[in-house]
């Protein structure tokens, strides 16, 4: 039994020293092989060497060129596009080398398609930090480097070029020179590139300046011949393949090895996944599922994607078969399985302008979800349903209370007239104790009947009641009532309102009832060793106006700042005439229009209370 790898663990590195060694194995026996070859024959030896780096140079374009959308790496296929070039100027120097019989007595013509080939990679290299820079397909440069090269070989069969080559006499300095100048092109090429060597494809940086350093090796060589036998020409050869094989090598790490291991971990990954992610062809047939998908379904594989899941007619079906056909993306919940599945289908193509290929498949199992949703909707229509049950039973409260609040009105008002006909009809004058007790009766009922109107008040305050008005004006209506009328008369109120003008949104009735309510809270809770002294401010909050009255009575303990506002609330018997709903009527009148309204710090003695209230939109005082 062979154990099975963790999905989870490392692959094993490229770059271990036993892989090195059998990678470097078939390049040693090469080399073993060609200075073997050198020693029998020479010319077989350079013919070998040449066409090996001309299929080395040409099976770099092909695989650069055919793994293009596994890589998208458009600096190593601009490389190749050039070693490509040179391959095939390889070949034809070859050919024509002195011995091979078909250049005749010419020396000069294998030396220059030499430099030709050379100064072509020369120069891409040079350029190729370009690419980097700015990474995107160049079809077109591949066909300008063919122009290139088919344009030297007509130069050098033409006659046109001067000899790189004297029998008797080796290189002439012209051959020298040109070496030297792409030594210096491949020098400022590894500058430019040491420079970008973060932009790099990872793991190539040191294959690649290697690369260069043999490539800069092998020119020199050919600087220093003398024969087109000698050693230094075969050094110069078999450095060439050497550079020739580091850059195979390059091209199947960054384009063949590394997009594969990026491949095998994603399928490692792709089986982890917790949710079926299927592989589908246009028809929707299943090519290909995770471990997640397989244990859902064993057999799944070469079957539709609708018999496999048993997706029904439940509104998802006809979309998915539709964006199926249209080779177009869905998202969506459908019926599978007799469960709710949520899919994600997503199309896959070769290129942005490429047709749908296939699909990618993601299933996930959201019945738990779905049974939850449905069971949240089904509460919220209950509670919709109790909410209007309590708001009927409210209403009808309310409309109880108000026509019991009216009906009560009669027995008080009967008391109070009957009290003060009883007394007409006792003898007078009266004693101080019937005096008394008919004083009781008669205050009783006095304020029986107005507990009875300000809960009339109360219960129909804030209904209806919509619109604006100005502050000043809502302040006006309030000052005309009993002792109200008679602070501001006496000079008791002080009005500070800067916003006086300013439309609130509150109905002018509601607004003057909050001032009367805080008026006779004030007035109830005056302050016997000095005269009472009102002051009304407000001031703009943006969107919003804050409104306070301040006065300088006994003032409200901090305790009890939250509880002056409860209806029937009376913190103090003893000097408080009032029922307890004024302030609980203005705290229902405030939060009706979409205000708030407290008890803050006061100024000095006595109380401060505040409201907050918005500022109407229209900006159109009314009275309703």
């Amino acid at each position: 039994m062979t154990a099975q790898q963790d999905p989870n663990s490392p692959l094993p590195s490229a770059s271990t020293p036993r892989n090195a060694v059998l990678r470097a194995l078939p390049m040693a026996a090469f080399l073993a092989a060609i200075l073997l070859l050198s020693r029998i024959h020479y010319l077989w030896f350079h013919t070998a060497v040449e066409f090996t780096s001309a299929i080395i140079g040409i099976t770099l374009y092909i695989i650069a060129r055919s793994s293009y959308h596994l890589h998208r790496n458009d600096f190593l296929v601009f490389i190749s596009q050039a070693f490509f070039w040179s391959a095939g100027l390889d070949i034809v120097h070859a050919m024509v080398y002195p011995g091979m019989g078909l250049a005749g007595g010419n020396f000069n013509p294998p030396p220059q398609l030499w430099i030709g080939a050379r100064g072509l990679e020369a120069i891409v290299l040079l350029l190729s930090p370009l690419v980097l820079a700015h990474p995107r397909e160049r079809a077109w440069t591949f066909w300008v480097m063919g122009v290139v090269s088919l344009g030297w070989v007509w130069l050098v069969f033409s006659g046109f070029l001067p000899d790189f080559f004297i029998p008797g006499q080796g290189l002439t300095p012209i051959k020298v020179a040109s070496e030297y100048a792409i030594i210096a092109m491949l020098l400022l090429a590894g500058i430019a590139l040491s420079r970008r060597r973060s932009q790099l494809p990872e793991g190539i940086g040191v294959m690649l300046f290697g690369m260069l350093g043999l490539t800069i090796a092998t020119e020199l060589c050919f600087t220093l011949y003398h024969s087109m036998y000698d050693a230094l020409n075969l050094l110069g050869h078999v450095l060439k393949v050497l550079s020739y094989g580091l850059m195979l090598r390059i091209v199947l790490t960054s384009m063949i090895d590394q997009p594969f291991r990026v491949m095998s971990r994603s399928a490692y990954s792709f089986d982890a996944i917790p949710l079926s992610v299927l592989e589908l062809d246009r028809q929707g047939v299943i090519c290909a599922s995770n471990a997640h998908g397989k244990a859902a379904h064993p057999d799944s594989i070469g079957q539709s994607l609708f018999s496999v899941w048993k997706i029904d007619d439940s509104g998802g079906l006809e979309q998915i078969r539709s964006a199926l056909d249209a080779g177009n993306a869905f998202v969506g919940d459908i019926r599978a399985d007799d469960r709710w599945v949520n899919v994600v289908l997503q199309p896959v193509s070769r290129g942005d302008d490429s047709p749908t290929q296939g699909f990618v498949c993601v299933l996930s199992d959201i019945t738990d979800r779905h049974e939850s949703e449905r069971a949240l909707a089904e509460a919220k229509d209950h509670a919709e349903e109790v909410g209007r049950e309590l708001a009927r039973k409210n209403d009808d409260l309310e409309r109880f209370t108000l026509i019991l609040a009216h009906h009560l009105q009669e027995p008080v008002r009967r008391q109070h007239l009957f009290t003060q006909i009883l007394l007409s009809r006792l003898p007078h004058p009266l004693t101080d104790e019937m005096r008394q007790a008919a004083d009781f009766v008669l205050q009783g009922a006095r304020r029986q009947q107005q507990l009875v109107l300000d809960v009339q008040r109360y219960l129909s305050a804030g209904q209806g009641h919509k619109g604006s008005c100005t502050i000043d004006a809502a302040l006006s209506l309030s000052c005309h009532a009993g002792e109200r009328n008679q602070l501001a008369a006496s000079g008791g109120l002080d009005v500070t309102l800067a916003l006086g003008k300013q439309p609130v949104a509150m109905a002018a009735d509601d607004l003057s009832n909050v001032f009367a309510a805080l008026f006779d809270n004030a007035l109830s809770f005056r302050s016997p060793e000095r005269p009472l002294k009102v002051v009304v401010g407000a001031e703009g909050l943006g969107e919003r106006i804050k409104i306070w009255v301040s006065d300088n009575g006994i003032g409200i303990p901090k305790e009890y700042r939250d509880r002056v506002f409860n209806i029937f609330e009376r913190l103090s018997v003893e000097t408080n005439t009032g029922t307890g709903i004024g302030l609980a009527l203005a705290k229902k009148l405030v939060e009706s229009a979409g205000g708030r309204i407290w008890v803050d710090e006061p100024d000095a003695v006595g109380a401060r209370i505040c409201l907050e209230l918005p500022v109407a939109k229209d900006g159109l005082p009314s009275s309703h």
